[in-house]
């Protein structure tokens, strides 16, 4: 179970997936008006990369930041597939050994399960600092 509280500490810590709605909340208030095609409903991924076709984000930066974010989406709905039974429920019986981890591993297109920690800790570290930095709302220290 330790795997499982490490990803979800990254996930729901600084930088993670919290912060990431933010910056994407802060683009949409700030330049929506202006260009509406990050004011709709698509999600944070889509967001920052239509901020970086349109001039709002650095268009390597909003790459970056969307990386990080499709990575950090991506790890979510893998720990949530691996931790849930066939209907659905919440299995927390489930044991998270190495067998969990390796699923995990390949699942995110890692080597092994410490290169999942690695790159949750770097896409972290990225939205993070983005966020530290951005200026208006969804700025500020990250959550």
């Amino acid at each position: 179970m330790e795997g499982e509280r490490l990803l979800r500490a990254i996930l729901e810590g600084p930088g993670g997936l919290v912060d990431l709605d933010l910056a994407v909340l802060g683009l949409r208030l700030q330049y929506g008006g202006s260009h509406p095609e990050i004011a709709g409903g698509d999600g944070p991924v889509e967001v920052l990369k239509k901020a970086g076709e349109c001039g709002v984000l650095d268009p390597q930066t909003a790459e970056e930041l969307a990386e990080a974010g499709r990575f950090l989406l991506g790890l979510e709905c893998v720990l949530s597939l691996v931790k849930h039974d066939r209907s659905g429920e919440r299995a927390d019986e489930t044991p998270w050994d190495e067998p969990v981890e390796a699923t995990v591993a390949r699942a995110c297109d890692a080597g092994d399960f410490e290169e999942v920690v690695a790159k949750a800790e770097e896409a972290a570290a990225r939205i993070a600092a983005y966020r530290a930095a951005a200026p208006g709302p969804g700025a500020g220290e990250p959550g």
